[in-house]
C-alpha cells in the first residue's frame, strides 16, 4: 500500500475496507488530490466519492485528477448561507473560522478573503450522493467541524467510519469537546485517536472495532508517498544515469570512428599530397622538355634558315658559273667561228695567238665585275 495521508489516516481505513475495490466516500476539505489525501488510495484501487473544497486552487486540482469524483468549490455549514473564507498561501491551511485569520495576523502571515457560498452537507448528499451508502466521511476544516457537524443529518445519513481533525490548526490543542456530543449523541463510538484525528464508527459496524487496536505498523504492508516518490525520482535519476551512460558510450564510440576517418581521410590526403608533387614534378619534367625542344627546335630553324642561306649562295654560285660557261661557250663559239672564216698564214697564226689571251681577259673581268 501506498500512504498519502498526513498521519497514516488513509492506513487504518484500508485495514477496515480491505479487498475492497469499490466504495463511496465524502471528503470535506479534500485539499490536494495526492498529498496529503486520505482519499487518493482508494480512487486509485476503483472508488470515487463526493469532495468539497472552497480554495479555488486546490479545487481547480481536484477537478482535473479526480473525473469519477464529483468535486464542489463551496463551503458546508449549519444553514445555507454565504461566509468568509480565508485564503492563505498554504492552501491547506485556508479556513472559514474567524480565529484562524486571527492566529495569521498576529503571526504576521498574510491572506486574502472572500465571501463563499454555504450548505449544509446534508442537501450536498441528498443532490450529490447518489443514494449510496457511505463508507466513511472525513473533515478536515480547520476549526470549521463544528459547523460542518451541524449541518449533518447523521440519522439519514450513516458512514461506516467518520474521522475528523481533533486538535486546533498547527497545535497539539485538542478540539474536540465542542463538537464530540454531536457525533456520539448520533450511535457513534470513539475508536481511534492518532494524535491529530479521532475515529468514528457506527455503531452498527462495531464488529470492525478490531481494526483500531494498533497503530499503523509493519504488518499493514505500507510505504509513505514521499518515500515512494523519492524512490520514483531515484530510479527515474539513475535511469537517465544509464541512458547518459549509454549516449556517452555511443558518442565515444561515434568519435572513435569519426577519429578513424579522420586518420583515413588524413592519409588520403597525404597521399593525394605525394601524388600532388608527384604531377608537379611530372609537369616541371615536362615544362623542362618543352623548353628543350624549343630550344632545339629553334637550334634546327636557325640551322634550316642557314641551310637555306647555304643553298641561296649556292644557287647564286651556281647561277654564276652557269654565266662563266656561258659565256666560256660563248667566247669559244666565236672563236671557232672566226678561225673558220679566216685562211691559215702567220698572220693568222699571231692571231689565234691572241685569242686566248682575249678569252683569258674577257673571263678575269667577268669575275671582277
Amino acid at each position: 500500500m501506498i500512504s498519502y495521508a498526513q498521519n497514516f489516516e488513509d492506513v487504518m481505513l484500508a485495514r477496515v475496507f480491505a479487498g475492497r475495490d469499490s466504495g463511496f466516500y465524502v471528503d470535506v476539505g479534500a485539499a490536494d488530490p495526492v498529498n496529503l489525501s486520505v482519499t487518493k488510495w482508494f480512487y486509485d484501487l476503483g472508488w470515487n466519492g463526493l469532495n468539497i473544497e472552497p480554495n479555488r486552487q486546490l479545487f481547480d486540482r481536484l477537478a482535473t485528477d479526480r473525473p469519477r469524483d464529483i468535486s464542489l468549490d463551496c463551503g458546508v455549514g449549519a444553514i445555507a448561507s454565504e461566509a468568509q473564507f480565508f485564503e492563505l498561501e498554504v492552501g491547506e491551511l485556508s479556513s472559514f473560522d474567524p480565529s484562524v485569520k486571527e492566529y495569521a495576523a498576529s503571526n504576521g502571515t498574510s491572506g486574502s478573503t472572500r465571501n463563499v457560498a454555504i450548505f449544509p452537507l446534508t442537501d450536498l448528499l441528498a443532490q450529490h450522493g447518489q443514494g449510496r451508502h457511505i463508507d466513511f466521511l472525513k473533515i478536515d476544516v480547520e476549526g470549521w467541524e463544528h459547523e460542518v457537524l451541524k449541518g449533518l443529518d447523521l440519522r439519514q445519513y450513516r458512514p461506516t467510519i467518520i474521522v475528523v481533525e481533533a486538535t486546533v490548526p498547527e497545535s497539539r490543542e485538542l478540539s474536540h469537546q465542542e463538537w464530540e456530543p454531536l457525533v456520539l449523541g448520533a450511535n457513534y463510538s470513539f475508536v481511534y485517536f492518532d494524535g491529530v484525528n479521532r475515529f468514528y464508527l457506527a455503531n452498527e459496524h462495531a464488529d470492525l472495532k478490531m481494526h483500531f487496536t494498533s497503530p499503523p505498523n509493519a504488518f499493514d504492508e505500507f510505504e509513505t508517498f514521499p518515500l515512494v516518490r523519492a524512490k520514483a525520482d531515484a530510479a527515474e535519476r539513475l535511469e537517465a544515469m544509464h541512458k547518459l551512460e549509454s549516449s556517452l558510450i555511443e558518442c565515444e564510440a561515434d568519435r572513435g570512428a569519426r577519429l578513424v576517418a579522420i586518420h583515413q581521410l588524413e592519409g588520403l590526403l597525404s597521399e593525394s599530397e605525394s601524388d600532388r608533387a608527384a604531377r608537379l614534378a611530372a609537369m616541371n619534367e615536362l615544362e623542362r622538355m618543352l623548353s628543350e625542344s624549343d630550344r632545339d627546335r629553334a637550334a634546327r630553324l636557325a640551322a634550316i634558315h642557314q641551310l637555306e642561306k647555304s643553298f641561296s649562295e649556292s644557287e647564286h654560285d651556281r647561277a654564276a658559273r652557269l654565266a662563266v660557261i656561258h659565256e666560256l661557250q660563248k667566247v669559244i663559239s666565236e672563236a671557232e667561228q672566226n678561225q673558220r672564216a679566216r685562211p691559215i698564214h702567220l698572220t693568222g697564226a699571231r692571231s689565234m695567238l691572241r685569242y686566248p689571251k682575249a678569252i683569258a681577259r674577257r673571263i678575269i673581268g667577268f669575275f671582277r665585275s
